[in-house]
């Protein structure tokens, strides 16, 4: 082969290289509607930490929680008093939640939290929130649990209650 040729083999071989690289953003699936915990910043007016819940509920009025994660993790321990709301990544744990929070009067306090994964990685607790206060709930907050339900809550010491649905 030539000089010639040969460099005309490696431009083609470059523009290839250029061409599909560009080209397989066209091509990529468009993002869920729900956003990642790890791509959507919490503002701390939005959480509510382990501690100052657990204070809150030896209070009166308590704040209505819900648990919006799966239902083995509930069964296993819960915070006492919290209601299964559903996973709220799925369409129907939403609709189940929208359901548990409908006749409650805007005002209350409510605490949604899931804890079945490190926060940043939790598809539930962001799609929760968020349809709570779509919802028109003027005090809501998410439970921020940094690693898990088990270890930020349970191994505090913190109350749990066992089993239900």
């Amino acid at each position: 082969m030539s000089a010639r040729t040969n460099y005309k083999l490696a431009l083609l071989l470059i523009l290839s290289i250029v061409v599909i690289a560009t080209a397989k953003d066209m091509f990529l699936l468009p993002e869920p509607a729900v956003a990642h915990a790890a791509d959507d910043t919490w503002q701390p007016s939005e959480m509510i930490q382990a501690d100052e819940l657990a204070q809150l509920l030896s209070k009166e009025p308590k704040p209505v929680v819900l648990q919006v994660g799966i239902i083995h993790l509930y069964r296993i321990n819960h915070i006492p008093g919290a209601k299964y709301a559903g996973p709220a990544n799925t369409a129907e744990g939403l609709e189940s939640l929208k359901k548990l929070a409908e006749k409650l009067p805007r005002t209350t306090q409510v605490v949604c939290y899931c804890g079945c994964c490190p926060w940043q990685d939790c598809p539930n607790i962001r799609p929760a929130y968020k349809t709570l206060q779509g919802m028109g709930f003027k005090n809501v907050k998410a439970l921020y649990l940094p690693t898990n339900f088990a270890q930020d809550w349970v191994t505090k010491g913190l109350p749990v209650e066992k089993g239900g649905s």
